[in-house]
């Protein structure tokens, strides 16, 4: 479940000893100001309204903003002293774009990995094979055992699965020199040999 919504915290207080209170008449009230901004898992994402409120400290009446503008009172001075907005208000915004390069420039690399793998794999890699058979598609994970002239011999996973995820499950091999019987062996040309992701590069 993703939690997320708007939340509000207390910038600053002013005081302003000029301004009456409507309720009493007391001379002064105080300016609360608040920033409102977007959150998720209570993380702040981006700020957004910022508002204040008048409090009388004689008979804690409060005052909203609008409820200021329908008494006709003089609050530019309240608005003037608004708090500039919190940087702290935008960090869920800067770690989004910071996950996003991350991603970038490790799916960059991950292709790169994938490219070099391809073109010059090498004895003990570890990589997904991506199947077809009566077209549905289908994921194996295999270790290459032996290179020898243009072709290439893998040992492979127990089992075919039809999502990328599975296959990851079975990455783990022993070491090439650790044959055992009843270990699938699947030879081919090493033009055939297109792995969509590697595990472990040699």
């Amino acid at each position: 479940m993703i939690i997320y919504g708007k939340r509000a915290k207390m910038r600053k207080i002013f005081h302003h000893d000029e301004m009456k209170c409507p309720s009493c008449q007391h001379a002064g009230m105080s300016a609360v100001h608040f920033q409102s901004y977007a959150h998720i898992y209570w993380i702040p994402l981006f700020p957004m309204s910022r508002v204040f409120a008048l409090e009388c400290p004689q008979c804690k009446a409060v005052v909203t903003e609008k409820e200021a503008d329908a008494l006709l009172m003089d609050t530019k001075s309240v608005r003037h002293q608004r708090p500039t907005i919190p940087l702290w208000s935008g960090v869920g915004m800067v770690l989004i774009a910071a996950l996003f390069a991350f991603g970038v420039v490790m799916s960059k690399r991950d292709a790169a990995v994938l490219a070099d793998t391809i073109r010059d794999p090498h004895i003990g890699d570890v990589v997904i094979v991506k199947t077809t058979t009566e077209g549905e598609d289908g994921y194996f994970a295999a270790q290459v055992l032996k290179l020898e002239n243009d072709q290439i011999l893998l040992r492979t996973g127990k089992h075919i699965y039809n999502r990328l995820k599975g296959a990851r499950k079975e990455t783990s091999f022993p070491h090439v020199d650790q044959l055992a019987e009843g270990d699938a062996l699947i030879q081919m040309s090493i033009k055939d040999f297109q792995p969509v992701e590697v595990s472990l590069r040699r």
